[in-house]
């Protein structure tokens, strides 16, 4: 066909130019990849959410009889998917979600180098992923550091959107589907609803067009709802349960995360972070800009703007708190530390030429102190096979994830009342107990108030890294019929789900 080209030599000059750029993350990457199955290597049992969502998974496949109704569905998705087409292995569990971190990383260099160029995107990427809890929690399959990557997809989609002529409408939907996957990862990822609304009233862009990312969004999100009401006869079931300790505003709390700065931000990338805005404030006021340079710098307002509003939201309003519920503030701090890297090597040049090495030789340096933190009480596995050898039924215990993966047996978390787990054994066929010599929740349930009830006999004691245990069994008659455990906070809905069958 005349003026038919299977190859434009333009477009491909073009993609060789972008590969070449590149190919120094890509390489990061790689090394990352490699880095965090090391670090994954250490942790020989798995931690609890990353059992959670095993046997979730498991359980949409038909393998397993447990599922936890607080969990986001996307994780246990990704994982049944795989589980189903490759069979299970807990190794495969474990390269997902390295992958899955991985993928994160590169969303998020995504995101600053279309908020700001190629080179502040590589030096954000080297700060954010060089951070302690990204350190620590991305080898580990956990939903944070996958939910921080679909964030940052789903705003680069919106970056793309502001910034860019061509397919705006493309952009501004894939925006909002991304956005419905990173709530189904983590449901607090919603966030990102009012922060993106921000962005477009900034730049004057919040139109009718957006629209159009609001149904990508509810194109996602609908059926998890349609879901929830099949089983649940409530279409918020899941969220509600997830969130039923962060709603409450806690003013004693909003102290948490400012005691412990360093080991969530470190205090060089803090002072980097801080330079670099006092930088930007002293220049307009020596220019006497009429309209401050942030209002203006889209990367620096949108820092700011993921900074604050998560800041504010995970320190005063989230009232179950714990340092790894913070990490999405890290998306803007790294964005503006990187800006901040940036003017810095453009001042001092050996920086410049010395951050090449920088990058490839620090993540190295921090693996190699890190390593010591991914430890595991490997004595699980042993308790799993005391349990195994138990008479049919259900077993009740504050570790059930872990009762559950090691021992092939159904655990079920202990209820608030000793009354209502009596109650459970005739509805959930409750036989066993295991609690410890110390309390974990509920407080009620400790081997001293086991051993002064005449319902429950000890058949066992064990001990291990995870302190003094003893296993008791029901004397009355346990009934079998597993069902829907109605309104309780961490609850299951056990198989048979409407949906699978």
């Amino acid at each position: 066909m005349k003026g038919f080209k299977l190859f434009n030599k333009r477009e491909v000059k073009y993609n060789l130019k972008k590969l070449k750029q590149q190919k120094i993350i890509f390489t990061y990457l790689i090394l990352q990849f490699f880095l965090l199955i090391y670090l994954n290597s250490k942790i020989k049992v798995l931690d609890w959410d990353a059992l959670s969502y095993i046997l979730n998974a498991k359980t949409i496949i038909g393998l397993e009889n447990y599922f936890e109704w607080h969990r986001p569905p996307l994780y246990q998705i990704i994982l049944a998917i795989f589980f189903k087409v490759l069979g299970y292995t807990e190794q495969l569990a474990r390269i997902i979600s390295v992958s899955l971190s991985v993928m994160s990383y590169y969303f998020f260099y995504l995101l600053v180098s279309k908020l700001s160029n190629e080179k502040t995107a590589l030096k954000s990427t080297l700060i954010f992923t060089n951070l302690p809890l990204i350190i620590y929690w991305g080898p580990r399959m956990y939903s944070e550091i996958p939910s921080l990557g679909l964030m940052s997809l789903s705003l680069y989609y919106l970056v793309r959107y502001v910034k860019e002529t061509r397919d705006k409408k493309k952009n501004i939907t894939k925006h909002g589907i991304v956005m419905g996957l990173a709530m189904l990862m983590r449901y607090t990822s919603l966030l990102v609803l009012p922060i993106s609304l921000m962005i477009l009233w900034h730049e004057r862009k919040l139109n009718k067009k957006y629209v159009r990312g609001l149904i990508g969004f509810s194109v996602v999100v609908v059926p998890w709802l349609l879901f929830n009401y099949l089983n649940t006869k409530s279409f918020t079931y899941s969220m509600n349960i997830a969130n039923y300790q962060a709603s409450v505003f806690i003013p004693s709390f909003l102290n948490y995360y400012a005691q412990r700065l360093n080991h969530i931000f470190t205090y060089p990338i803090l002072l980097l972070v801080a330079g670099y805005l006092f930088y930007f404030f002293i220049k307009n006021i020596k220019n006497n800009a009429t309209e401050l340079y942030y209002k203006k710098d889209l990367a620096t307002f949108s820092g700011v703007i993921l900074l604050v509003s998560f800041l504010l939201y995970y320190q005063a309003w989230l009232n179950l708190k714990d340092t790894r519920y913070i990490v999405p503030v890290l998306i803007g701090f790294s964005v503006l530390a990187g800006l901040g890297f940036e003017k810095l090597s453009e001042k001092y040049k050996l920086l410049q030429k010395t951050f090449l090495i920088l990058f490839f030789t620090l993540p190295l340096i921090t693996v190699g102190v890190a390593q010591n933190f991914f430890v595991s009480c490997e004595d699980y596995i042993a308790l799993g096979n005391e349990i195994s050898v138990l008479k049919e039924g259900m077993v009740a215990t504050p570790t059930w994830p872990y009762v559950t993966y090691y021992s092939n047996k159904t655990g079920k978390w202990l209820p608030h009342t000793y009354e209502n787990l009596l109650k459970e054994t005739q509805t959930f066929g409750v036989k066993n107990v295991l609690v410890y010599e110390r309390s974990i929740e509920p407080a009620w349930a400790t081997t001293q108030f086991f051993d002064n009830v005449t319902e429950f006999v000890k058949i066992k004691e064990v001990s291990g890294c995870y302190g003094s245990a003893s296993i008791y069994e029901y004397v009355g008659e346990s009934k079998k019929d597993l069902k829907f455990e109605d309104n309780v906070v961490n609850s299951f809905a056990f198989t048979p789900l409407k949906i699978f069958n």
